[in-house]
């Protein structure tokens, strides 16, 4: 487990690696935002370790280029796990993804009177337009270091007291990329030192999103950060998963779980969704 030692999103440094794969990486790809996530992970990797899943197709011309641009574009050394969150939802609205149509959106001419948008070169070339509030529809936004971390100890301190299972299960009903599940296993390890940091997150950590892809990213983070083999992927995939907390409620043991995390809702609840989904 490494400490990260940029405030992400943040740094000028993040700021330039999310610029490099937008215009560089992303086309390389053709605009496939998870074989990006796979590749940054790659990047994360110690030697000697390979991904515990089957890579993405993509071209091995175009995937050696790729992480060839992407390991020089940035410091791995000094990142964690929470670069893969940062990447995904930074660049929602450039790349394609399990959470939007498969086709790599294609730029429509300008309405009359409109101008048009103003794109990369490379992106014009292979055709990857902006996606106007895909980000914003899905309601995905980073949460930052210090807002996790806060809300993961306010929910310990206010809970442990009153159970008995040590260390307890959590539940993050809206896990995203997994900031607050990376949050919380931190935390658990800092108060839980004799306990196995592989058991914790394996069995402590549990989350649902609706976004099949933040899901992948989020068990890929946990994955690395808590240095899983890879017969624990298997595991992470039962613990983390796609569903719908709020329309279809929480199912396979999940009700159960003693400490619920979550954000609290920093924009208008109501702006963007549906009447019969409020």
């Amino acid at each position: 487990m490494r400490g990260f030692l940029y405030p992400l999103p943040f740094s000028l440094e993040m700021r330039r690696l999310v610029k490099i794969c937008r215009k560089d990486i992303l086309p390389l790809l053709d605009g496939d935002l998870l074989a990006l996530i796979e590749l940054a992970a790659e990047c994360l990797l110690p030697a000697g370790r390979s991904l515990p899943f089957s890579k993405r197709r993509t071209k091995a011309k175009q995937r050696k280029a790729a992480l060839s641009v992407l390991y020089d574009a940035f410091d791995w050394p000094k990142a964690d796990a929470n670069v893969l969150g940062v990447l995904y939802e930074s660049l929602l609205d450039f790349g394609r993804s399990a959470a939007v149509p498969a086709a790599v959106p294609r730029a429509s001419p300008p309405a009359a009177g409109r101008m048009p948008a103003v794109l990369p070169a490379r992106c014009r070339r292979y055709g990857i337009a902006k996606k106007q509030g895909q980000r914003r529809k899905a309601g995905v936004f980073y949460t930052p270091g210090y807002i996790t971390r806060f809300l993961v100890r306010a929910a310990l301190n206010a809970c442990l007291p009153k159970l008995k299972q040590s260390p307890p299960r959590i539940l993050d009903p809206a896990c995203g990329c997994g900031a607050l599940l990376l949050a919380a296993f931190r935390e658990l390890v800092r108060r839980y030192p004799g306990e196995n940091p592989r058991d914790i997150a394996i069995h402590c950590l549990h989350g649902v999103d609706s976004d099949p892809a933040a899901v992948h990213d989020a068990r890929l983070a946990l994955w690395l950060e808590a240095d899983l083999p890879k017969s624990a992927w298997p595991l992470l995939k039962s613990t983390v998963r796609v569903g719908d907390s709020l329309r279809d409620g929480l199912s396979r043991g999940h009700e159960r779980l003693p400490i619920v995390v979550g954000n609290p809702p920093y924009r208008n609840v109501k702006r963007g969704i549906p009447k019969e989904q409020r």
